[in-house]
Order: structure tokens, then C-alpha cells, then sequence
């Protein structure tokens, strides 16, 4: 299996997916697109948030009495970047399971480096040129434009976003991918949460 084989073809489904999600969702304002994963790399899908699906999730989440109480700058804080709460989580996925092969080969690889008593370096490695082939493909495809003309990319973070999630990686992730404005915007964001 060849990295750049899987990076190729993330490229490729992001190139159908990305245009298509924005085609499909033209009078919302789009502040998040990323690749969403898992932590053992076994699925990539296309995670995308606007901010009328915010303002929709928000309204649900408020008649649930759990957070009817929470106040409702509050509930925006906490659901913003939140991924699997944007209803346009996952939207053109069909276009990444071309990529299965590939990720069936990193699954099985993960599960062969964590058996037995794991080699922490070789599984770092490993890993870092999984995290590395999903941060150029980001960025060959923002560098063709698929996540909109220059003023709307100005307005829009990129990230690479993963069930279980630190801070710190989602930091980490949009540090690489954006300009310094934006990446400063989301550390305070996510200080905030």
C-alpha cells in the first residue's frame, strides 16, 4: 500500500465531494471543512458545517430539557465544532469508498503493530504518515480551490476532525491547514469550550 496512492485518492473523492456538498447548500455560509475519521483510520468521510446548520442544531438541542436550561451563546460554544452534530456530517461520503482498500490495509496494520507488545515508534510512525497523507491531500485540495473562491476561504476553517478527539490534535491539525488568523481563531474557540 502506498500513501500517495491513498492521498491521490482522497484528493480525487474531495474534488466530487467538496464542490458537490456546497453545490447542494448554496445560500449557507460554510465555516468547516475537514476529512472525519477514527481513531484506528479505518473510514474517511467528508465533514462539512454552516452556519444555518448550527442555528438548526441549536434550536433542536433547545427543546430537549437536558439543555433547555444552558444558555443559548453557551450551547452555540459547545456545538460549533462539534462534527457529528452538523447536519451536514458525513454528506457525500459516497464518494470516499474508493478509498477502502487502502484503509482496510491501515486497519489491519494498526491491529499487527498493537498486537503483542507494541513498538511505540514504529506505531508513531506509522501513524504520523497516516496524519501526513490526510494533511496534504487537504492541502492539495485547497491549493485547488475546491473549498471556494479566496474570500470565501478566508472565511473557512479546514481540519481534520476524529471521534474521541483531543484539543490538542484538533489544534494541531488546523494549525497545519489554515492561515494564522484562522488557526488563532479556533484555538480561542476551543478555550473557550
Amino acid at each position: 500500500m502506498s500513501f500517495q496512492k491513498l492521498q491521490q485518492k482522497i484528493v480525487a473523492a474531495g474534488k466530487k465531494a467538496f464542490p458537490a456538498i456546497r453545490a447542494q447548500h448554496p445560500d449557507e455560509q460554510f465555516y468547516f471543512f475537514g476529512l472525519y475519521t477514527s481513531g484506528s483510520y479505518s473510514y474517511v468521510t467528508p465533514t462539512c458545517s454552516t452556519y444555518q446548520g448550527l442555528k438548526e442544531v441549536v434550536e433542536a438541542y433547545q427543546t430537549e430539557a437536558y439543555f433547555a436550561a444552558m444558555p443559548k451563546d453557551e450551547l452555540v460554544k459547545s456545538l460549533k465544532w462539534s462534527p457529528c452534530d452538523s447536519p451536514l456530517h458525513t454528506e457525500g461520503e459516497d464518494y470516499f469508498e474508493e478509498l477502502d482498500a487502502e484503509l482496510l490495509f491501515i486497519d489491519e496494520e494498526l491491529d499487527r503493530l498493537y498486537s503483542g507488545k507494541p513498538d511505540e515508534k514504529e506505531v508513531d510512525a506509522f501513524v504520523h504518515q497516516i496524519e501526513n497523507c490526510l494533511i496534504q491531500a487537504m492541502k492539495e485540495l485547497d491549493a485547488a480551490g475546491v473549498f471556494g473562491t479566496p474570500e470565501e476561504r478566508a472565511q473557512v476553517t479546514l481540519g481534520i476532525m476524529m471521534g474521541d478527539q483531543s484539543t490538542e490534535d484538533r489544534i494541531r491539525f488546523v494549525k497545519a491547514l489554515n492561515p494564522p488568523d484562522l488557526a488563532e481563531q479556533f484555538v480561542l474557540d476551543q478555550a473557550e469550550f
